[in-house]
């Protein structure tokens, strides 16, 4: 097996966060951090607002190509050209779809082992499938690129149980969470801060931390707030986080008389997401695929528990009563009984709070995450 320090890999990637300088920014210093037991790391990022170069370390730089029609054929001769300067041992993909697509011209082309990530809850899932006219043409992509890789990453056991249900041969899907990075949330937080976020809006906070797309099913959450309101009015939620659903949402919000209800509060730094989640009284998380859920555990890390709807990443982390809550998914009577009983249950909600701190604390550890990453790697690049 080749030392990881000998190994350079190509990445496809759809996260703009790749070209951002920071240490704030989780992605880029993940990746950072990533570089530094390799060779050499290059990323290939195609997505919205990522236009541009940036060295992330003296082995590690990431080349944003936009995002439009043209930008899977200049993904594909940018990878090219970095092969033939860099002679990569293994292409690594965010996704089956767009990216692994890409990659697979490269790993044909090259002759490489190719890996695909499974970070949402793709495989024949019809709420995905509604989601965007887009995604019924990915799916086809999806059932090709999957053949094709030598390795798949899942980030749950509930997906990877999916895929082998499918056909899929077990022994090439490994189960590896998004690593997390424990420390920053058990971290004190500043009190000063997390008593300003409470005393400006002077009721229980629910919070939502993510990007704002159509798989978070903000529209959906919007809804639940304003049939929660009609029975009452001591809580706002506060939505962290920027994505193409934002206007809709802006609008939702404007039609239905809630500007003091709920606050789009746009992205904030990871710093200041702990000072939040301490100021949250809960977490809300009604996505109608999820294939992980990270925000749950950063949240529970600070002794804030979820209630998420029953998607198979929230399944995976919580255990229904006792480290948060499960409802339907787009089950708005259910949601919104159980909001308004927890809205009126403090100590319940604090106490399980709790529980989900010390399960999280024990179970999701960034070292042993990264040890899997790195040990797939190896594997796959022999």
């Amino acid at each position: 097996m080749k030392p990881l320090a000998e190994i350079s890999i190509l990445m496809i990637s759809t996260d703009p966060g790749l070209l951002k300088h920071g240490d704030e920014i989780d992605v880029a210093q993940r990746h950072r951090a990533y570089a530094g037991h390799l060779k050499r790391l290059d990323i290939i990022v195609i997505g919205n607002g990522a236009v541009g170069i940036s060295d992330l370390a003296d082995n590690c730089r990431a080349y944003g190509l936009g995002n439009n029609i043209f930008s899977m054929v200049r993904a594909f001769s940018w990878g090219k050209k970095l092969f033939a300067k860099y002679k990569y041992d293994l292409i690594d993909c965010q996704d089956p779809h767009a990216t692994g697509l890409v990659g697979s011209w490269l790993a044909r082309r090259f002759q490489k082992p190719l890996e695909v990530h499974f970070h949402g809850d793709f495989w024949d899932n019809d709420y995905w499938l509604r989601e965007s006219w887009k995604n019924p043409i990915y799916n086809i992509i999806q059932k090709k690129v999957v053949r094709q890789a030598q390795g798949i990453r899942v980030v749950s056991q509930k997906i990877k149980d999916k895929l082998v249900a499918s056909g899929m041969v077990s022994d090439k899907i490994e189960v590896i969470n998004t690593p997390i990075n424990e420390k920053i949330f058990a971290l004190s937080p500043a009190g000063d801060k997390v008593r300003e976020i409470q005393n400006k809006y002077g009721k229980k906070i629910l919070l939502f931390v993510g990007r704002l797309v159509a798989a978070k099913n903000l529209l959906f959450m919007v809804q639940t707030i304003k049939e929660l309101k009609k029975r009452r009015d001591d809580f706002v939620l506060l939505i962290i986080g920027e994505g193409n659903q934002r206007g809709h949402i802006h609008t939702l919000i404007d039609q239905n008389y809630l500007p003091e209800q709920v606050y789009l509060l746009g992205e904030k730094e990871q710093q200041l997401l702990v000072d939040y989640y301490q100021a949250a009284y809960l977490l809300l998380l009604l996505s109608t695929n999820e294939s992980f859920g990270k925000v749950i555990i950063e949240a529970g890390l600070r002794g804030t528990p979820t209630l998420a709807s029953h998607t198979l990443g929230a399944s995976t982390i919580i255990d229904d009563e006792q480290t948060g809550w499960l409802v339907g998914v787009n089950n708005l009577k259910q949601t919104v009984d159980k909001l308004d009983l927890l809205l009126s249950e403090h100590d319940l909600v604090k106490l399980t709070g709790s529980a989900a701190q010390k399960k999280y604390a024990a179970s999701y550890s960034q070292a042993l995450a990264e040890r899997k990453i790195f040990d797939f790697w190896q594997r796959l690049a022999g």
